[in-house]
């Protein structure tokens, strides 16, 4: 039985137990998410996966402009009482249900745009409950994450995933098509509002009025105006290539994309809901939080700049294991978005890092410099006409990014680059001599899809990181191994 060396209650402890606890929470549910997504494609047409996705990218975003940032406000703000966190309660559920209405009334205009498909209406009719439910969970989850009970969230999340999916593959047997696939986010989100007033029960009342709120409404604005700005520069290049280019292109590049993005949502969403309820303990530390950071900065960097050669030489055998050898178009654009993993990877816990110290403007501003300079890279790639710029580009303008928020951190800190660079220069420099010795090889040899070629290459990285790790250039990564095999 593994178990963290960390004593109960320190941060080293505390972050052991929350990432471990989503993490088994996260990746089990890519498995199962995966397993029931591959019974369902079996049993409903591609258009019942596309209505879906256009319905859920509406729900999402109109979830995203009215929720408003509450949770991580709720979550830094240690001196709310519990008059305030009933009025803030209600100030939700009165939100829930406007924003529900409103969303109801938008429907009939977001069906015209999509030619009035009598499918797609009736699917975000359904789906506005889910808006109602989200929007209303938002303070019992909110005070579950700030008493880091990681472990209860954990179990819950996992056997909802399993019973909502259980049911939607039923109800998909029974020929329901497209109406089985609201399972979890219509019935999930209901059951997860219960059980979390279950968890943590907080009632509704009017006394104190604005004054409660006006504690979390600058913390909560400015995060939700990020959030905004982070949908924005997360989305626009597909918008832009639907329209510019072609369908077909978008298909391609999409499926890159995401394939790019899975392991950066990964860890983003394993480490984003643990790091911001243990360090806003430490808010007025800053030097022990700066510390903090440079270390999960160091341990990302080995991680990510380690997949960026690894998923950048195996990007062939990925597509084709995957998506099968009819998206081999896609490869190139895989190949190139791959690069990006590292710095988005090192960028992950920068959100975390602010919120932590109350610096949420910070990051609203620092989001529309890099919101500015994605749509500015992107431009110059719609300007060549050629989807590999426009590629090319969007790698550009993340690593800037990168360095953006570096700037920002350094800024409200007070310390020096070198700091940084020291952190991030030993897995560079292995990862950078490992591109330059696979750089060698031609892709004909490495992309191969029989199992030789690709055992061999598999096992010549493994050689490499293990004498890489022997001579001391993953500090970081050992020392996490040593803390989760220590009895």
């Amino acid at each position: 039985m593994f178990k963290s060396k960390y004593k109960e209650g320190s941060l080293g402890g505390e972050l052991f137990n929350g990432m471990f606890y989503t993490a088994l929470a996260k990746y089990s549910g890519i498995v199962i998410n995966l397993l029931i997504t591959a019974v369902l494609a079996r049993i409903l047409s591609p258009s019942d996966f596309g209505i879906i996705a256009i319905a859920t990218i509406v729900i999402n975003f109109f979830s995203t402009l009215t929720s408003a940032g509450i949770a991580p406000a709720i979550v830094q703000n240690k001196t709310l009482s519990y008059e305030d966190l009933t009025s803030i309660n209600t100030l939700v559920i009165i939100l829930s249900f406007i924003s529900t209405g409103a969303f109801v009334c938008l429907i009939p205009l977001i069906v015209s745009f999509y030619d009035n498909s009598s499918l797609l209406s009736n699917l975000l009719y359904i789906l506005s409950i889910s808006i109602l439910t989200a929007i209303s969970t938002i303070v019992p989850n909110a005070l579950l994450m700030k008493e880091k009970r990681f472990k209860f969230i954990a179990i819950r999340t996992f056997l909802v995933q399993v019973t909502m999916g259980g049911i939607s593959i039923i109800l998909a047997y029974k020929g329901f098509g497209a109406y089985s696939l609201l399972v979890n986010p219509v019935l999930g989100n209901i059951i997860l509002l219960i059980i979390n007033f279950r968890a943590y029960p907080i009632g509704v009342s009017f006394k104190g009025g604005g004054r409660n709120i006006r504690k979390i409404f600058s913390f909560s604005i400015y995060q939700m105006l990020f959030n905004l700005m982070y949908m924005i520069y997360r989305n626009v290049d597909k918008i832009l290539i639907g329209k510019v280019f072609s369908v077909q292109t978008l298909g391609y590049y999409e499926k890159s994309y995401r394939l790019m993005m899975l392991p950066l949502d990964n860890i983003s969403n394993v480490m984003g809901p643990v790091l911001h309820p243990v360090l806003s303990n430490y808010q007025s530390d800053k030097d022990f939080l700066w510390k903090s950071y440079l270390k999960i900065l160091s341990l990302l960097s080995e991680i990510g700049c380690f997949a960026n050669v690894v998923i950048y030489f195996s990007s062939g055998a990925i597509i084709n294991i995957i998506y099968g050898s009819q998206w081999h178009d896609a490869i190139p654009y895989f190949q190139i978005l791959s690069l990006s993993i590292g710095v988005q990877c090192m960028q992950a816990p920068v959100g975390a890092i602010l919120q932590s110290i109350n610096r949420v403007k910070g990051l609203f501003f620092a989001s529309i410099i890099i919101t500015l300079l994605v749509l500015s890279s992107l431009g110059v790639g719609l300007y060549y006409s050629s989807m590999i710029i426009f590629c090319w580009c969007l790698v550009i303008s993340f690593t800037i990014s990168f360095g953006v928020y570096q700037l920002f951190l350094l800024y409200f800190f007070n310390k020096s680059p070198v700091d940084i660079i020291r952190s991030i220069s030993k897995p560079f420099i292995s990862n950078t001599v490992l591109f330059l010795l696979l750089s060698n090889f031609s892709n004909d040899y490495l992309m191969p899809m029989d199992f030789k070629h690709l055992l061999v290459f598999v096992v010549a990285i493994l050689f490499y990181q293990g004498i890489v790790y022997k001579l001391g250039f993953m500090e970081m990564t050992k020392n996490l191994i040593k803390s989760t095999t220590q009895k």
